[in-house]
């Protein structure tokens, strides 16, 4: 299994309504400028290899691990709080 945590903030404006005409907009992913700085170990406790990849702020795949990340084994990577990874 492999696990990730993912940091959000809550927006309790008008739009989390459930009413909310942007609940159903579908949006691409793609990292946002963000200040924040955040460091994140990525560690692969399945039993295959996996690429762990940023998306970029045009909604580009950039793979950290070219080789893939072996079973049992981890990256540890700077990032910012609005950049979305994903593994496969």
């Amino acid at each position: 299994m492999l696990t990730t945590c993912t940091m959000t903030k809550t927006n309790r404006g008008k739009d989390s309504d459930s009413t909310s005409p942007r609940k159903n907009k579908i949006v691409m992913l793609k990292s946002r400028k963000n200040g924040n700085r955040a460091f994140v170990t990525f560690f692969n406790s399945t039993a295959r290899l996996i690429d762990v990849i940023w998306i970029n702020f045009e909604g580009t795949f950039t793979t950290y691990t070219p080789l893939g990340l072996p079973p049992g084994k981890r990256i540890d990577l700077h990032t910012y709080e609005e950049h979305p990874w994903i593994f496969r």
